[in-house]
């Protein structure tokens, strides 16, 4: 209200938390942060979200570097001329989500921005989103709630 934030988001919510906020809130937040790589879809959250109306804000894209490992990734990076942690940031974008990736160097950082000069074909796209990852934890915003 008083204009010192321009955008306000929220982070981990599920449909129910949503809801329950927008019964309340007087501005509805821009963007819903949840960790979303390749492996990590959170396709129902995902959907959820975007159906109020709220942009998604992918953290963790890389999954802390096992998305950029990943062999599926690696084949289709070698076959367009990217890197494996290109390919799965182009993922996310091609979803329609803001990613915030995180770079361990300048050259990375440079190497995250590389994105818009290709696109994934639907077929990558989908052998993408079979990828699992049983390895990554997708934080419970109801265990974080003080009982």
């Amino acid at each position: 209200a008083s204009g010192k934030a321009k955008a306000i988001g929220i982070s981990n919510f599920h449909k129910v938390h949503i809801a329950s906020l927008l019964e309340k809130a007087e501005i509805k937040p821009a963007v819903n942060q949840i960790k979303i790589s390749p492996g990590v879809l959170q396709a129902e959250v995902s959907k959820d979200t975007k159906q109020f109306g709220i942009d998604i804000e992918a953290y963790s894209p890389l999954d802390k570097g096992i998305a950029a490992s990943n062999a599926i990734l690696e084949k289709i990076a070698l076959e367009i001329g990217k890197t494996s942690a290109q390919i799965a940031l182009r993922w996310n974008l091609q979803k329609g989500n803001i990613v915030l990736p995180k770079a361990s160097s300048l050259e990375h950082a440079k190497s995250n921005l590389d994105l818009f000069d290709f696109s994934l074909s639907d077929k990558d796209m989908e052998l993408i989103d079979r990828i699992q990852s049983p390895d990554s934890k997708v934080p419970d915003p109801d265990s974080m709630l003080d009982n």
